[in-house]
This record gives structure tokens, sequence and C-alpha cells, in this order.
């Protein structure tokens, strides 16, 4: 609500801090409907509270896609959200990465199998 009262943004991150600290259900939903929060701060805030959704979502608008899918990968451990990632991004080299993370991994492939195929050619994983 304070968003829509106060659009120039001038107290975003301050509200993005109090989210963070007593309402982090609201956190996410925020930052994907508003453009007036300070991005790096906002990042560092939730780097500082280990917040991996939000700052997958933030590493992703800023372009550091390849982190975010890290983080998706090691820290969240959901590869049907790194594919869904990967699927959205379309790029080569998040591929590249999510196949080599999960190469090793029979049920990680199977899936992969199941759902790479317009995207990337299935010949690379084997």
């Amino acid at each position: 609500a304070y968003n829509k009262v106060e659009p120039n943004g001038r107290y975003h991150g301050k509200l993005v801090r109090l989210y963070a600290k007593y309402a982090r259900h609201k956190l996410l939903p925020y930052l994907k409907c508003s453009d007036n929060y300070p991005i790096q701060e906002t990042l560092d805030v939730c780097q500082s509270n280990e917040f991996y959704p939000e700052m997958v979502f933030l590493l992703g608008r800023i372009g550091n896609t390849r982190e975010a899918l890290q983080i998706i990968i090691e820290k969240l451990k959901d590869i049907n959200q790194a594919i869904n990632f990967c699927q959205q991004h379309n790029d080569r080299e998040l591929w590249t990465d999510l196949i080599n993370h999960t190469i090793d991994k029979p049920e990680c492939v199977t899936l992969l199998l199941k759902r790479i195929g317009n995207y990337v050619d299935p010949r690379m994983l084997i």
C-alpha cells in the first residue's frame, strides 16, 4: 500500500528492509510489482538474510542469470525451478551450466530429457 502512496520511490529501500524484517511473505511480490526500490541495496538485504528466492529474482532482473541459476541449483535444490528459469531466459550458457551440474544425477537427467525438447539438443545430455 505504501508504494502506491509514494510512487517516486523515495522510501522504497526502507520498505524493502521493513518487509525483510517483519513481513517476508510480502517481499517477493513487492519486488515483482515495483521498479522503484534500489536494486543493489535490496540484493544486499536479501543476501544478508539468505532470502534465496528474492535473490534469484533480483539477480535475474539485473542480468546475472548464471549466479541466479547457481542459487536455484545449490541453495534451493529445485530442478524444476532451474529448468523453468532456463526456459524463461533461453540462454545457451544457462542450459550448459544446468546440464553440467545435473549430468551425474540420473533423476535429473530424466527430467531434463522430458522438458528441454525445444530449447536444447537432447544429445548434449549423452
